[in-house]
């Protein structure tokens, strides 16, 4: 009996009852993937990590009450120590050589 057969059964050799019992094989393997339960304590738990961390980094998380002025530089100073940050970007300071780090007594 001369069967009709596909190139691909053809070159390995598939005989008609293999090929259908590896094609009931492959559908009864995804339909029993659908009703497989996925992990609830996984999913109800994702994300947790990235917010206990998040929640760690804060220092004060009462810090928004609190109604006081902040303490710090007075005017003056505070626009003198801006100015001469930007004043650092315009004329840096010339760097040394690389291979020269702690010789001489250049500062």
């Amino acid at each position: 009996m001369i069967t009709k057969m596909s190139a691909f059964a053809r070159c390995f050799g598939l005989t008609q009852a293999f090929r259908y019992r590896l094609a009931s094989c492959l559908l009864v393997t995804v339909a029993v993937s659908g009703c497989v339960q996925r992990s609830p304590f996984i999913d109800s738990h994702f994300g947790a990590a990235v917010s206990i961390i998040n929640a760690q980094q804060i220092m004060n998380p009462e810090a928004s009450h609190n109604t006081d002025p902040v303490l710090g530089l007075d005017a003056k100073a505070a626009q003198s120590a801006y100015d001469q940050y930007q004043r650092s970007y315009k004329a840096p300071e010339p760097s040394s050589n690389a291979f020269t780090i702690g010789i001489g007594g250049q500062k």
